[in-house]
């Protein structure tokens, strides 16, 4: 059965479209709507002689909940990117628009902070909390846009557990 009921629909700024996509797929999924957002679904006349009336009340069905999709999707957004989407007429057109225009954007700051993460090291007179606390803050936001960071790969810059292993601490920093 799907979920009924006005969901709290999480704010899109434009900054984390990752984040905001996940968050917003279960809503979808709850009220069996994720296949026609990703998807679509194919639009016909109806009052086609041809058209049975199990298609009928399919189509109107999905044209129902493809409705609510999209207002879903208008409701989360802040007021300045619902202009980028507000004459789509169906929730994939939008959806499409906001993947297209900001899902590059996340990728491109995957990419800065992998070379931030791979070029971190401690700089002289930093405490080890600092640097730990700095490489974490980065490894979080790695994987919150859908970076899958090894444990191994975050112990190798974390010079305390070098020296627990008693490795060289430059040791940790050879790339």
């Amino acid at each position: 059965m799907a979920y009924s009921g006005n969901p709290t629909l999480p704010k899109f700024d434009g900054s984390n479209y990752t984040n905001w996509s996940r968050k917003m797929k279960p809503i979808f999924m709850a009220r069996s709507m994720w296949g026609l957002v990703t998807s679509g679904y194919i639009k016909f006349d109806i009052n086609d002689v041809a058209v049975t009336a199990d298609q009928k009340k399919d189509f109107l069905e999905n044209q129902r909940k493809d409705n609510e999709a999209l207002t879903f999707i208008f409701g989360a957004l802040e007021e300045h990117i619902f202009p980028r989407v507000g004459d789509c007429e169906t929730s994939k057109a939008a959806w499409d628009i906001l993947k297209n225009a900001y899902e590059g954007a996340a990728t491109a700051k995957l990419q800065t902070l992998r070379t931030r993460f791979e070029n971190s090291k401690m700089n002289g007179g930093e405490s080890v909390n600092n640097y730990i606390t700095k490489v974490q803050d980065l490894v979080n936001q790695m994987k919150a846009l859908g970076e899958d960071i090894p444990e191994q790969r975050i112990v190798e810059k974390n010079p305390e557990k070098c020296r627990r292993n008693q490795e060289i601490r430059d040791g940790c920093y050879k790339y």
